[in-house]
């Protein structure tokens, strides 16, 4: 089945409003599962990739991640994903 989500979200990991939360109690790695990450404010897309690069079930559970960069990397911005 398709599902289309589209609600207000929080970076909190333990938060009912985190996306990854749903996806890891509701689907399994037989699921197709294609995440499009465009939330227009960077520190919180920046903590959603940081939360699929440290979780190694997330990154089994998404078949594809589409994520446009908004960030000015190497010209001066200070941010980055650790």
């Amino acid at each position: 089945s398709y599902h289309w989500i589209n609600i207000g979200v929080s970076a909190d990991p333990h938060s009912f409003q985190n996306p990854f939360k749903m996806l890891l109690e509701n689907y399994n790695e037989d699921d197709l599962i294609v995440v499009k990450l465009d939330i227009d404010a960077n520190d919180i897309e920046l903590e959603f990739l940081r939360q699929i690069m440290v979780n190694t079930q997330l990154q089994k559970l998404i078949d594809q991640l589409y994520w446009e960069n908004n960030s000015v990397f190497g010209m001066g911005s200070d941010q980055e994903i650790t």
